[in-house]
Parts: structure tokens; sequence; C-alpha cells
């Protein structure tokens, strides 16, 4: 898979490494951030910022930058044909992945573009994400929801089941907004 990509094979791994680490980090500030919260030390406001930036160090600052020939350095769709390569040793065994974990692999290469360096476009990562779930049967769409939360803390798993029910208000109020510039 690396020879068939063009990457790195070692570089490949020693990222894998890294961001597992940095994935088990996440998680403990998580964890702390939770606690701030419930102990009122921080606000709902501050939490969801920590959260986002959270998401956005682990995907811009590990990857590209310190392990360029890296598989996971490749753009989304690559790094999806790699793991996939991986998975059937290069399609000569069946996939074995869980269909939940390919849906969730593919809800996670929606990544948002930015707008300007380091303002991602909320917007269009949203009407993605939208059209991705979209396509999804109803089956499909709870097996992503189920893999979504399988990984998250008590309070996210909260915070992502009510941002599911509102989203789709906050796209209308978007909209309406948007009538008057």
């Amino acid at each position: 898979a690396s020879k068939k990509l063009g990457v790195s094979e070692k570089e490949t791994r020693a990222l894998g490494r890294i961001i597992s680490v940095a994935l088990e980090d996440s998680q403990r500030q998580q964890e702390q951030s939770d606690a701030e919260l419930n102990s009122g030390q921080i606000n709902g406001g501050q939490w969801v910022e920590a959260r986002k930036t959270r998401g956005l160090q682990l995907e811009t600052t590990l990857i590209a930058r310190a392990f360029p020939n890296a598989a996971q350095a490749r753009k989304r769709e690559d790094y999806q044909a790699f793991l996939g390569d991986v998975a059937t040793l290069a399609g000569s065994v069946p996939d074995r992945r869980a269909r939940a974990d390919l849906l969730y692999a593919a809800w996670l290469s929606i990544i948002p573009r930015e707008i300007a360096t380091g303002v991602p476009d909320w917007d269009e990562y949203y009407e993605r994400v939208e059209e991705f779930q979209g396509k999804l049967s109803g089956e499909d769409r709870n097996l992503l929801q189920q893999r979504r939360l399988s990984g998250a803390t008590a309070l996210e798993r909260q915070f992502l089941t009510f941002q599911a029910m509102v989203n789709p208000y906050w796209r209308k109020r978007g909209d309406f907004f948007s009538l008057y510039p």
C-alpha cells in the first residue's frame, strides 16, 4: 500500500504512533474540559470552542507538518484508499472492517476548507456533512451516529445528540439571515 501511494512506510508508522498518543492526550483534555464545565470553571461556549480547537489541532499540526511523506498527510481520499488497500491486502482479501467504521472514516474525511488561513468555512462544511448524511440510509445514519458517540465522553455524547437535534434549526436561521446581508 505504501508503494502504491508513494509514501514512506517508516513515516506512516511513526505518525500512526504519534497520532495514537495525541488522541489519548486529546481524550484526557476533553475529560478535563468536561470536568471544568461541570464545576462551573468554564461556560458552554468555552467548552465548545476548546473542543473545536482540539479537533483542528489534531488535524493540522500533527499530520502534514511533521511527516509530509506519511500516508496520513495525503489528501483524505488518497489516505482512505491507502487504508482500503491495507485492510484488503491491495484487494486480495475481503474487507473485514465494520460498516460503522467505514461510515465513520468517510464522515471524518469531510474536513472544512479554509476561507482564510486558520478560518474554516463552517457553512460549506456543514452543507457537505448534510449532503453526505442525506445519501445514507436510515440504518447507516444510525450506525454512523452510534460510532461517533462510541468514542465520546458522556458530556460529548449529550452535546452531539443535542447538536444533531438543533443543527437543522440553526441552518434555517442562517438561511434567514443570509437574506439580510
